[in-house]
This record gives C-alpha cells, sequence and structure tokens, in this order.
C-alpha cells in the first residue's frame, strides 16, 4: 500500500514537472519566434543599414592570428560540431533531464532550419563582402542570403533552451 501511495505521489510529481517544462518552452518558443519576427521587419525594412555596415566594419578590421583561427573553426565546425557534440554529451551523460533538453535541442535545431531557409529564399540579402569595399575575407565566399544567419538562429535557440533552467 505504501509502495503504491509513493509511486502515485512521484508520478503526479514528475507529471506536474513536464507540465511545467511544456509552459516554459512553449514560452519561450513563441518569445524566440516573435523576437525573430521583429528583428526580421527591422532588417528588411533598411532602417539598420548604417550601423550594420559601422559595426561589420569595426569586427572585419579587428584581426589577430589567434582570433582569426578562431573565428574560422568556429565559422567551420560551430554550429554542427560544437551542437552536435553537446547534444551526445547531454543525451549519455545529462541523467533525465539532460536527455529532454538533447532532444529538445535536436527538435528545436531541425524545425529551425526549415523556415531560416525558407526565409533565405523568400528575401535575399546580399552578403556585406559583396556590397561593401574591403572586405577582409577569411574563408572562401558563400553566396547565399546573409539574412537570417544560420549560425546565429541555431546558437540563440540553443543558448535558450540549454539555459532554460
Amino acid at each position: 500500500m505504501v509502495r503504491r501511495v509513493m509511486i502515485y505521489a512521484m508520478s503526479q510529481f514528475f507529471r506536474t514537472q513536464l507540465e511545467k517544462d511544456h509552459w516554459r518552452l512553449g514560452a519561450v518558443g513563441t518569445t524566440l519566434t516573435v523576437l525573430f519576427i521583429i528583428l526580421d521587419l527591422i532588417v528588411f525594412s533598411g532602417r539598420l543599414q548604417s550601423t550594420d555596415t559601422a559595426l561589420f566594419y569595426s569586427i572585419n578590421l579587428a584581426h589577430t592570428p589567434l582570433l582569426d583561427y578562431a573565428m574560422i573553426l568556429l565559422t567551420n565546425y560551430g554550429r554542427e560540431v560544437v551542437w552536435g557534440c553537446f547534444i551526445i554529451l547531454l543525451w549519455f551523460f545529462g541523467g533525465r533531464e539532460g536527455k529532454l533538453t538533447a532532444f529538445i535541442l535536436l527538435i528545436t535545431f531541425l524545425s529551425l532550419a526549415i523556415p531560416g531557409e525558407s526565409l533565405k529564399l523568400l528575401e535575399f540579402r546580399p552578403r556585406p563582402f559583396e556590397i561593401l569595399h574591403n572586405v577582409r575575407l577569411l574563408i572562401p565566399p558563400s553566396t547565399d542570403s546573409s539574412f537570417p544567419s544560420g549560425h546565429a538562429l541555431i546558437v540563440s535557440a540553443g543558448a535558450a533552451i540549454a539555459c532554460r533552467e
């Protein structure tokens, strides 16, 4: 009898906890989607172009061999390798909560890929090296739209989910 009561109490606790987590994840997902749409509207309105250009040049002119090497590594491997390893480590060593977070990260990344790539097809925004002068490239140029950034999309969503607790 005591065992049944304990099992029932534990099941109620876990169900309540999962309901709270789902509500929080839904709120985070909705907030990120709204912020993404607002940012999309601001970017495509052209209101940020001068600020965007100034920020780009300040970053593009800041070079050190170590920083250049780190940026090349992060650009080439940051999204897939770092997040892939993070998800695998969470799955195998994170316990029950780690498995749930790893699963949510994976589903989020896969679900963001479709709207992110679709937006690139709907409204082309040239990459800075295509319209600005004296740009130093560290890697071969990409020819797809510069917005939305796949790196920024994945990293911001991943950070929000990984830090949700």
